[in-house]
């Protein structure tokens, strides 16, 4: 039997400044596949059209260094039944998004969460929201809308 490579997942629910030039990038080196929910379906089609992505690190000095970022693909938000089946097999979610998407986006991975648990994947590593400039709930926000759609979660450790 030939071992079969275990491929770790990472799902990005944003796919713009911080969610690719921060997040995707620091997970796709890392040897995650990196996933990212967008509802830009433009930005969403190029990244799947070229499964990679030119990270610009400017320096202070010529020349800036560029990174291609591979290893990832992209879903659209919409699409909330491709979003929760990407939630069953992901090792981490992480989010990225403003303080009004927040709302939109937590039943969906509530959903996926149950799911994940009726097929018995509790192996589900962590659910991250990466904080914005100005926005003090963070945590307790996402932890609180979390606990709002899905009463399961009593159990989980934070």
């Amino acid at each position: 039997m030939l071992d079969k490579e275990i491929k770790k997942k990472m799902l990005q629910f944003g796919a713009e400044n911080i969610g690719r030039s921060f997040i995707g990038q620091l997970f796709s080196r890392s040897g995650y596949e990196v996933v990212f929910v967008d509802i830009n379906k433009e930005l969403v089609r190029e990244l799947n059209k070229k499964r990679a992505y030119k990270l610009v690190i400017k320096r202070n000095e010529p020349p800036d260094e560029i990174i291609l970022i591979e290893n990832i693909r992209a879903i659209d938000g919409y699409d909330k039944e491709a979003v929760v089946r990407e939630i069953v097999d992901t090792d981490i979610i992480a989010t990225a998004v403003g303080k009004y998407a927040l709302p939109q986006i937590i039943p969906v991975i509530t959903q996926g969460i149950q799911l994940r648990y009726k097929k018995r994947e509790y192996n589900l590593t962590k659910i991250f929201h990466i904080f914005q400039m100005g926005e003090f709930y963070g945590y307790s926000c996402c932890r609180s809308y979390l606990f709002r759609y899905y009463s399961g979660l009593e159990d989980w450790r934070y």
